[in-house]
C-alpha cells in the first residue's frame, strides 16, 4: 500500500509521483503539444498552447524588466479575456502575486485595492477605461507601470510591451499565486497575501490542481 499523499484533481485521483512527473498542467502541454488549441475567446478567435506560453513568457520577462522581484504583486482590471490567462501564467511562473479586481467597482474602489495590495504594475482592459483612469489619477500612480489591453489614454500598450520582451521563459522561475479580495459588503474589501509555495511552478501547479483543471 502506498503511503504517499494523494488528492482529487480534474483528472481524478492524483498521487505525489504523478504531480512530480508534471504529466498535466499548462506548461507541460505547451512543451509537448504547442499547436494544440488552448482557448477560444468570445469572438471565436483561438490561441494555441505555444502562442499562449510565449505571451506569458514575454510578460514575465517584461515585469522583471520593471524591477519586480519575488513576492511582489500586480493588479489587473479585466473581464473574461485571453489576456487574463496570459497575466495569470506570467505571474504564476515569476513568483508574483496577482490581484484581479472586480470590474464592476468604481474608480475610487479600484484605487483602494491597487494601493492596498501594493501593486507594482497595473493592467486594465479598455472596456474599463473610465474606472482605470480615475484609479491611477487618484493615486498619482506611475504611468510607466500602467498597461492597457486596447487603448486607454495615458497607459502604455500591453501588446507593444510584450513585443519588446524575450520569448524565452524567465530566469529562476518561481511559483506565484493569486491575492483575492472580498466584496467589501461589510466595509473595505479585504485581501489576504498567503505565503507562496516554494519551488518550480510546473510542480506547484500540478500539486494545487490549478492549471491542469483550467486546461
Amino acid at each position: 500500500m502506498s503511503m504517499m499523499p494523494s488528492w482529487r484533481s480534474a483528472q481524478g485521483r492524483q498521487t505525489w509521483e504523478d504531480a512530480m512527473a508534471v504529466k498535466t498542467g499548462f506548461w507541460a502541454q505547451a512543451k509537448n503539444d504547442p499547436t494544440r488549441i488552448a482557448l477560444i475567446d468570445a469572438a471565436g478567435q483561438s490561441m494555441r498552447f505555444g502562442e499562449l506560453d510565449e505571451r506569458g513568457n514575454r510578460l514575465s520577462n517584461g515585469l522583471r524588466s520593471l524591477g519586480l522581484q519575488y513576492r511582489d504583486g500586480i493588479a489587473m482590471l479585466m473581464h473574461n479575456d485571453p489576456a487574463w490567462i496570459e497575466i495569470f501564467l506570467a505571474t504564476h511562473q515569476a513568483g508574483l502575486y496577482l490581484t484581479p479586481i472586480n470590474y464592476h467597482l468604481t474608480g475610487p474602489e479600484v484605487a483602494y485595492i491597487i494601493e492596498n495590495c501594493e501593486a507594482k504594475a497595473f493592467i486594465a482592459h479598455e472596456r474599463h477605461a473610465a474606472a482605470a483612469i480615475r484609479a491611477v489619477e487618484a493615486l498619482n500612480y506611475d504611468r510607466s507601470r500602467c498597461f492597457a489591453v486596447g487603448n486607454i489614454p495615458g497607459f502604455r500598450s500591453y501588446d507593444a510591451f510584450l513585443a519588446e520582451q524575450p520569448v524565452t521563459p524567465p530566469a529562476e522561475r518561481q511559483a506565484g499565486t493569486l491575492m483575492l479580495y472580498t466584496s467589501g459588503t461589510t466595509g473595505r474589501p479585504k485581501g489576504v497575501r498567503r505565503p507562496l509555495m516554494p519551488g518550480n511552478p510546473d510542480v506547484v501547479a500540478s500539486m494545487a490542481g490549478m492549471l491542469g483543471a483550467l486546461f
